[in-house]
């Protein structure tokens, strides 16, 4: 495909999350539904992976240059980030640890879902 198509298309499934966004009625980001969307499409193969590697690997080359208006936003509100410091650590320090063992133990419980029903269906 075409760099332009492609980017299209994955600029297209952008457009579809943000409209399921609106849709749903809790907060769902879309960049997350469209992300979801091209698994599905790629995993359902109605869309090939060569069909979307050019231009993924084009917007991964320049990736940085899509942070640095948040980086710039960051910046320009350390006035009032600093007056919050003690508070935005004090969430960083309980929320990593506290983010890894959920991830640790829901990875850990999926595993054993998985391997206790691959046992059935081997005997």
């Amino acid at each position: 495909m075409i760099l332009p198509l492609e980017l299209c298309l994955l600029f297209g499934l952008c457009l579809a999350g943000q409209a399921v966004s609106v849709l749903l009625p809790f907060p769902m980001p879309s960049s997350v539904l469209a992300m979801a969307f091209l698994l599905l499409l790629l995993q359902t193969k109605l869309v090939r992976v060569e069909a979307v590697a050019r231009s993924s690997s084009f917007l991964l080359k320049y990736l940085s240059l899509f942070l640095v208006p948040a980086g710039v936003s960051l910046m320009e509100s350390a006035g009032l980030l600093s007056q919050a410091l003690w508070q935005l650590l004090l969430i960083c320090a309980v929320t990593t640890p506290l983010t890894i063992l959920v991830t640790y133990y829901a990875t850990r419980g999926l595993n054993a879902l998985l391997n206790k029903g691959g046992e059935k269906h081997a005997a």
